[in-house]
């Protein structure tokens, strides 16, 4: 479980929230609603923060976030940059294990044949074969086409990130 127990934020020096306290439990579903500028997108940097993946400006006044090792916190960026990618690459580039195992395997000028048998096994092991139909299949469902995202409205790139 994710907990927060007396939690103070500050984000570029002001005050955000203070002695804020929850608990998010395996598979529950929250909603985070609040007026613009309250720390909702702040909340969530915290979390990748507090995981080490996240940016400086958030900073933990007081209080104490507990995050188990094995947990991973999914996060997709309010707006979407342009970008002169597929929508399918970038669909794709989405799914980091997938896109870094197909990377090796394209590039396989400095990978033993030991390597490359392992690199495919990883491949079929997560399903990497059929991973592009499957993200077709996804973005169809949403109605999306293989254009540059460039040429996408901002709501179909955020589709897009969503796929």
């Amino acid at each position: 479980m994710i907990e927060f127990k007396d939690v103070g934020v500050r984000r570029d020096g002001r005050e955000l929230f203070a002695g804020a306290s929850f608990q998010l439990h395996p598979g529950h579903k929250v909603g985070l609603t609040g007026n613009n500028g309250t720390g909702k997108s702040t909340l969530f940097a915290l979390l990748l923060t507090q995981m080490g993946k996240g940016d400086t400006e958030v900073t933990l006044d007081k209080g104490e976030v507990s995050i188990p090792d094995s947990w991973h916190v999914a996060h997709m960026a309010q707006e979407v940059g342009a970008s002169d990618q597929t929508a399918i690459d970038y669909v794709l580039s989405g799914d980091e294990q997938w896109y870094e195992i197909n990377a090796a395997l394209n590039d396989l000028s400095s990978v033993s044949d030991e390597q490359i048998g392992v690199l495919h096994q990883q491949f079929d092991e997560i399903d990497g074969y059929r991973t592009p139909t499957k993200a077709a299949q996804i973005m169809a469902g949403l109605g999306l086409t293989p254009a540059s995202t460039s040429c996408l409205s901002q709501g179909f790139q955020v589709a897009g990130a969503c796929a």
